[in-house]
This record gives C-alpha cells, sequence and structure tokens, in this order.
C-alpha cells in the first residue's frame, strides 16, 4: 500500500529496532518452562501518532488511517464519543478463530492541535505455533519493535511445598529479570522488576527503570495460582 510508507515516516513515539527474540515468546516459554497453563494473552501495538490543526485535516488523516488499517471495519464508539475526543474501533474477522484482532483510531484535543492514534488489540485464549506464524505474518513489523506491550495470563497448581513469593522468584529466575520494588500480602504478590535484555522501560515513582510485570494470586477454591505477567507492564487488571 503507497500509504503504509507515508504512515511509517511520520511515526513520533516508537522506532522499530530488530530483536533477537521476541518477548511474548520468551514469556510463553517461560511459562511453559514452569508449568503454567496459558488461559489467555493480549498484545497492544501502538501503531501511529499523528497531529491535525482543523477538523478538516484530522479527518483527512483519520481517514488515511483507516485506508492504512484497511482489512479493519471501522465504527464510532459510542461510550468513548465526546466534544474533545472520540474513538472509532476496527474489527476484523482474522484467519485464525482463537485471535480477536481491533484497531483503535482515537481523535482528541492535544494543546490546541488535534491528536490522531491507531493502535491495535489483539487477544486470545489460546496459544500455539500457528498463533505465533500467524501474528508474525499479519503484523511483521510490528513484532520486531521492542516497545510492543504482551501479557500472558495462566495458572498453576499451588505447591504446598513453595510459598507464593517462591513461586514469583522461580518466575523471575527464569526470565533473568531483577525485582525492582513489590508489594506482598498473604495470598497475593506484585512484583516490577527489570531484564537487561528488553529494550523498552518505565520508571517508578522513584525513578527506577522497569519492563517486566509479574502477579500471583492464591486461589484457594480451585487450589491454583492465578498469574500474569507482562511486558512493560501488565495491561490488564488480574
Amino acid at each position: 500500500m503507497k500509504l503504509i510508507g507515508m504512515v511509517l515516516s511520520m511515526f513520533v513515539l516508537f522506532n522499530i529496532i530488530p530483536n533477537s527474540q521476541n518477548q511474548m515468546v520468551e514469556i510463553v516459554e517461560m511459562a511453559e518452562g514452569q508449568g503454567i497453563t496459558i488461559n489467555s494473552w493480549k498484545i497492544y501495538m501502538q501503531e501511529a501518532v499523528l497531529y491535525a490543526s482543523t477538523d478538516k485535516e484530522a479527518k483527512q488523516k483519520v481517514n488515511e488511517l483507516k485506508t492504512y488499517a484497511q482489512d479493519f471495519e471501522f465504527y464510532i464508539d459510542k461510550q468513548e464519543h465526546h466534544e474533545d475526543h472520540y474513538q472509532l474501533m476496527g474489527e476484523k474477522t482474522g484467519d485464525v478463530d482463537a485471535i480477536n484482532e481491533v484497531a483503535i483510531i482515537t481523535v482528541y484535543e492535544d494543546d490546541h492541535n488535534k491528536r490522531i492514534s491507531l493502535s491495535f488489540e489483539i487477544t486470545g485464549n489460546e496459544w500455539s505455533s500457528d498463533t505465533w506464524n500467524y501474528l508474525k505474518r499479519t503484523y511483521k513489523e510490528q513484532v520486531k519493535n521492542p516497545n510492543v506491550y504482551y501479557s500472558v495470563y495462566g495458572s498453576k497448581a499451588i505447591n504446598n511445598s513453595l510459598n507464593i513469593s517462591d513461586e514469583a522468584g522461580h518466575i523471575l529466575d527464569y526470565l533473568e529479570a531483577e525485582p525492582i520494588e513489590g508489594m506482598t500480602e498473604e495470598d497475593f504478590i506484585s512484583i516490577s522488576a527489570y531484564k537487561e535484555d528488553w529494550e523498552m522501560e518505565i520508571k517508578t515513582n522513584g525513578n527506577k527503570a522497569f519492563n517486566v510485570q509479574i502477579g500471583l494470586r492464591a486461589n484457594p477454591e480451585t487450589n491454583q495460582f492465578d498469574i500474569a505477567i507482562g511486558t512493560p507492564i501488565i495491561t490488564s487488571g488480574y
């Protein structure tokens, strides 16, 4: 598509830098190595951010992004339609039934200009080699980008010989991530950590860098740990 080069040239947030290993693949490998059953996963990609000074120019840029994401059928999200901002949601019927793909175009006032962004949110309940092959084929450039948000949600049977902190420690050790800060309760633990070979990072309130989050909650009804792992953060509640 002719618009691909134009849109890519207008990226202002992210530079695409090839990684030797994708973060999602590493998280999945860790989950499999730790005996964690993957129940769902989520990928969030910020694709492009454009700016316009007038309503007419904003409408033109929205149409450019709709053309760029031409595989998606867009409609106005009435719940996010306000005077100073609105969203268009794009739905797509993918080649893999177990994958749900959504494109989001957001327009809002930003310091007397209009900020127009395009993002993709991809979710699924199962993970397999077919899943990854589809994502690599469909989002070839995006999955090379280290600044994509990945989250995996799973469960693991509680081992009475290990407490919740031990389980969290095993996950961090497998990922070779250093804990930065966290919160621990009797049946819940949340840790922000740093993994050196993952390029994206976020700062804590104390200005410390982290790029991995893990959360574990003991569920006595199922005798399992509910587990969430995300980079750089977990993007949904757990």
